[in-house]
């Protein structure tokens, strides 16, 4: 399933599995711990991933087609609104994972759940054979940090060390307190006033001379242009076309460049004189300054040709 979701000659993209690459949904790995996992720790408390089954849980048959593809680990379903990171348990064997989620078209034959190579590798699924299996999302949450452990009681042969090292600790507060007595007596002794030193007369201080005004040198001055605020009204070309290519796995390919580039991209795609051409875009960008810093990003990525387009 290279572009799962066809809607009047458009390849929709959300929940394309080709897209799996994003980053916050890395990391899947295979523990079998079930479908909660400490993810990191620190002193004021430790973050973990939870089970949320009121965000999404299905329990169907799952297959993988047999065919190798991209993005590791993830699984498609028709009831996903939004791409999740889920826990992928085999009812079977009682493997599991953690996947990516995402959203496939009700339309396309075959059983409920649709996964990866890599997530059939890591669950034992075998190609073309249905298996039985259970997703449940996600979610990560911060747990407070162990209360800390009461201190021991001292024993008797301590305490009375305490006390002994306390009464020492008294008696030189005391010792220390009467010497900054004695010093501050000492210091509010008032010393004899000297008596005050002739003051000479002040020097006349000659009048200041006044400066000549300097020269106005002839200048030519520029005339001012006037400045023009980039405009954040709806441009009339809201997309940027990429390339047009007729092999499905050069789009998916290059699907998968743009959007780990951060890009919002799209695919549409006709059938003309029985040969089905793939349109991959850009957008779309709802200001025309959005539409510019897309071409820009297009053509630093080497596609020189790029274009806008209204799609």
């Amino acid at each position: 399933m290279m572009f799962p979701r066809m809607h009047r000659g458009h390849v929709a993209l959300r929940g394309v599995p080709v897209v799996v690459a994003l980053s916050f949904l890395a990391a899947c790995t295979e523990d079998g711990t079930g479908p909660s996992a400490a993810s990191g720790t620190s002193a004021q408390g430790s973050t973990q991933e939870v089970a949320q089954p009121a965000v999404f849980q299905e329990t169907d048959l799952a297959l993988w087609d047999g065919r190798p593809s991209l993005g590791g680990v993830w699984i498609a379903h028709p009831d996903a609104d939004q791409p999740e990171r889920v826990t992928i348990r085999n009812d079977e064997t009682g493997k599991s994972v953690k996947a990516a989620l995402f959203r496939r078209e009700r339309d396309n034959p075959g059983p409920a759940f649709q996964m990866s190579s890599d997530a059939a590798s890591a669950l034992a699924i075998l190609a073309g054979k249905p298996t039985k299996v259970t997703v449940t999302a996600l979610r990560k949450v911060e747990t407070p940090p162990p209360a800390p452990e009461p201190e021991p009681e001292p024993e008797p042969e301590t305490a009375v060390a305490a006390a002994d090292d306390a009464a020492a600790t008294t008696a030189a507060a005391t010792t220390a307190a009467a010497a900054t007595a004695t010093a501050a007596a000492a210091a509010a002794t008032p010393k004899p006033t000297p008596a005050p030193k002739p003051t000479p007369a002040p020097k006349p201080t000659p009048a200041p001379t006044a400066a000549k005004p300097a020269a106005i040198e002839a200048t030519t001055l520029d005339p001012v242009k006037p400045q023009t605020a980039q405009s954040t009204a709806a441009p009339s070309k809201t997309y940027v076309q990429v390339a047009a290519l007729s092999n499905e796995k050069a789009a998916n390919d290059l699907l998968a460049k743009l959007t780990t580039q951060g890009l919002p991209t799209t695919v549409k795609s006709n059938t003309k004189n029985g040969k089905r051409r793939y349109f991959i875009l850009v957008g779309p960008a709802r200001s025309q300054a959005a539409l510019e810093e897309n071409l820009k990003k297009v053509k630093a990525l080497g596609y020189k040709d790029a274009f806008a387009t209204n799609g």
